[in-house]
């Protein structure tokens, strides 16, 4: 039996018992009863009653313990895969690479060990996307997004063109987003906004239209605030005064 169906099959139990687990809460007494999973494996539920109310908790034998762990390794690897495909994504969308800085970016060694890229030691996730100054020229892909673990992304004095993807709000742990000295256009993207541990936002000399987004306003952790140099258009939005961690704004 797979591990998926196993787990399943445990959550089903749980639910037809209809009440959450508990395994710490002191109990009155208890009755064990056995849920036959197959493929050799069996769930021992205790059903856990305190003050008459049922606490059911899986008693994982030690072959479901073990599968349990194959199955948080096997998707370590699969989030780890997930980073790699993004960032061939981001490759695929490089047109011009003349110091042909992305050679190194292939299956000769781990994702981990290209130019540009620093990974969480502990569960080798991308953390750190770094290619300033390497004249590369391109878009820069959506699937950027899917870096979940990026704190920081560093892309300064290149020739990256088109819009700043939406999907960068999708990064809830960005502290840091250099984009200065490219040539992207369109407007700021507002789903920046949800990126609230973000510390530095450049992106002077660019050719970014509109408004400052009113949604920005909830970027309060921000130190370095670099929009000038740009076609933006508008009023300065009053709440640029309540940042009170704000040590740096560039506007001209």
């Amino acid at each position: 039996m797979e591990v998926e169906e196993i787990e399943a099959r445990a959550e089903l139990g749980l639910s037809l018992l209809g009440s959450t687990p508990n395994v710490n809460h002191p109990s009155e007494e208890f009755e064990v009863r056995q849920c036959g999973c197959g493929g050799g494996g069996e769930l021992r539920i205790a059903l856990i009653v305190t003050d008459g109310v049922v606490r059911p908790t899986i008693l994982f034998p030690p072959k479901l313990r073990r599968l349990k762990m194959v199955v948080s390794v096997a998707l370590d690897k699969s989030a780890g895969e997930s980073d790699k495909l993004s960032l061939l994504s981001f490759k695929d969308k490089i047109a011009q690479d003349p110091l042909q800085v992305l050679n190194s970016w292939n299956d000769s060694v781990s994702f981990c060990e290209w130019t540009g890229i620093i990974c969480d030691s502990n569960n080798q996730r991308v953390v750190t996307l770094s290619l300033e100054g390497w004249r590369l020229a391109g878009s820069l892909t959506p699937s950027i997004g899917n870096l979940t673990f990026l704190t920081g992304i560093n892309l300064r004095n290149n020739s990256f063109h088109g819009e700043i993807p939406q999907d960068l709000g999708r990064l809830s742990h960005l502290q840091y987003l250099n984009l200065t000295r490219n040539l992207f256009s369109g407007e700021i993207p507002q789903n920046l906004s949800h990126c609230l541990d973000l510390k530095v936002l450049d992106v002077v000399y660019n050719e970014l239209v509109g408004n400052i987004p009113n949604q920005l306003s909830s970027l309060t952790k921000l130190e370095i605030l670099g929009l000038g140099a740009n076609n933006l258009t508008g009023a300065i939005p009053p709440w640029i005064g309540n940042f009170s961690s704000l040590l740096l704004f560039l506007l001209q």
